[in-house]
């Protein structure tokens, strides 16, 4: 299935899509077959041919971000991957479209994501949460409940909040798409591990829909 109309090309490309692990690019490569053109210890730059879609898988790490922005000066980013839950009422298995992050080492709450102008779409269809970023896994329950009530935050990743600042400093609109998997406790990377397939596979319907809206919107420009 063709997401890539030529509405999208005048308004949301170069098209930057973000994940930290192989596993999680997985989701977006059923979807399209992106092509590796480029590489740097364990970072890997892939393309969608002849289109200027690329995904940066990064690892763990994203202080280097700023070289590849500014090699490809993307129009719009896209984070996508699994995060915990810090509040156990949120159902697991499920996308969630990020509002607001902050760090943990930051106890303010950083202005809300800068979404592109289709937003109404994307509220319409992903429940909103706030983002808590971590240096480090959490994986104790008695931590979750206690960065629970001091942040307000409803997930927890490791990667979130670096990317949303570096959106912020370059004025590139960033959609933050989160899988939740796990609720941050002793059980958290058992959850991950053997849960593979079922939220591969949501997360994979989760970049379907998004890029439906991408064409939706672009085509309304048509």
């Amino acid at each position: 299935m063709d997401f890539v109309f030529p509405g999208l090309k005048t308004k949301f490309l170069p098209l930057l899509f973000l994940t930290a692990f192989r596993a999680e690019a997985e989701a977006l490569f059923q979807i399209h077959p992106f092509r590796l053109i480029d590489q740097e210890k364990k970072i890997r730059l892939y393309q969608l041919p002849p289109e200027p879609i690329f995904l940066l898988i990064t690892g763990s790490g994203s202080s280097f971000l700023d070289r590849w922005l500014e090699h490809i000066a993307p129009a719009l980013l896209v984070n996508f991957g699994i995060c915990g839950g810090l509040d156990p009422a949120l159902p697991l298995f499920q996308n969630f479209l990020v509002r607001q992050v902050s760090h943990l080492d930051d106890p303010e709450i950083s202005s809300e994501i800068h979404f592109p102008e289709f937003s109404e779409q994307l509220l319409t269809f992903f429940p909103t949460c706030r983002l808590l970023t971590s240096d480090h896994p959490v994986l104790q329950e008695s931590l979750r409940i206690k960065l629970y009530k001091q942040s307000g935050c409803q997930l927890l990743d490791m990667e979130g909040y670096s990317w949303a600042k570096v959106a912020q400093k370059f004025a590139i609109p960033i959609i933050l798409l989160k899988h939740l998997t796990d609720y941050c406790d002793e059980s958290a990377a058992l959850s991950i591990r053997e849960n593979q397939s079922i939220w591969k596979s949501g997360l994979q319907n989760g970049l379907i829909k998004l890029l439906e809206i991408f064409s939706e919107a672009g085509n309304m420009r048509t």
